[in-house]
């Protein structure tokens, strides 16, 4: 006879929902994006060499469409396939070591709707490690 007891969820596989935490080198700086909902999904991550959003529930690779600093308050990503994803970001307060900023990203559903994301963000920069 089958076995038609429930099957209990394995509690150790834990949802994604966002990237996976990141880490700066010494005296490299960075923009850290999340959600601006109370999930605080970590939903980007850019660099002088990297930029990765996360969208339609995976992390993507993304390139910048200007070579502009990290605390521009409009920049461009493309996608793999050529899309744009926008982001705006209103200036926040200055932080010890960093600056805070609002704003949205805008991107396409895999429906082909236009989703408009509400956004926090920091830039940040790892401090210099100095030989004594």
């Amino acid at each position: 006879m089958p076995d038609s007891s429930p099957k209990k969820i394995s509690e150790s596989v834990p949802v994604r929902t966002g990237l996976s935490p990141q880490k700066l080198s010494p005296g490299e700086c960075g923009l850290f994006i999340w959600t601006a909902n109370e999930a605080r999904n970590f939903i980007g991550f850019e660099t002088s060499n990297i930029a990765k959003l996360y969208l339609n529930e995976q992390s993507i690779t993304v390139t910048r469409e200007d070579d502009g600093e990290l605390n521009d308050l409009e920049r461009q990503y493309t996608l793999p396939g050529g899309a744009s994803v926008p982001l705006s970001l209103e200036p926040g307060k200055d932080l010890k070591g960093g600056e805070s900023f609002s704003g949205q990203m805008i991107n396409k559903t895999l429906e082909g709707w236009d989703r408009v994301t509400p956004i926090v963000a920091l830039a940040s920069c790892a401090p210099r490690i100095t030989a004594k």
